[in-house]
């Protein structure tokens, strides 16, 4: 290396210790511990199309055992003032089941995006044949918040 190089080289370490501010003084003091922070997923993540399955099929099961008062809990707010009260609720869900009979076998289930103008995020999807259901499977919808609540409910029969 020559002179001229080592002194530019010299000069800018110089330079660049100064911008930084060099070293710090004596007094500074040491960094603050920072605290345990608890990491939650962002709200945006929502409710996964996994989870929505895991909870569709759990909310189903609720429904065929007839435990109104355990579904209801899961209700939305919303939900519960759309459908009014828990006897309302259960006695729409009796009429609805005792038509039906028992499930004999699933069709199909799935997950989708909910669409326009449904309060929810998820919807999960079901097509049953039931043993009581005369004219083809039975279609089952259930709208679901990302929280994991129950928003809406719908039982369509075979026209």
């Amino acid at each position: 290396m020559t002179r001229p190089s080592t002194f530019l080289l010299a000069m800018s370490a110089a330079a660049f210790l100064a911008a930084c501010g060099g070293s710090p003084p004596a007094a500074t003091p040491a960094p603050e511990a920072v605290p345990d922070v608890t990491v939650r997923p962002a709200a945006d993540e929502g409710l996964s199309d996994a989870r929505a399955m895991e909870l569709g099929r759990r909310y189903v099961a609720l429904l065929h055992a007839r435990d109104y008062d355990a579904l209801w809990q899961h209700v939305t707010p919303e939900g519960q003032q759309r459908f009014g009260t828990l006897d309302r609720f259960r006695s729409e869900g009796e009429r609805v089941l005792s038509g039906l009979g028992a499930e004999t076998s699933v069709v199909s289930e799935g997950v989708e995006p909910a669409r326009a103008g449904i309060p929810a995020d998820k919807l999960y999807l079901r097509v049953a044949q039931y043993a009581g259901a005369e004219g083809g499977p039975v279609r089952l919808m259930m709208a679901l918040t990302n929280d994991g609540s129950i928003a809406g409910l719908q039982v369509r029969r075979p026209d």
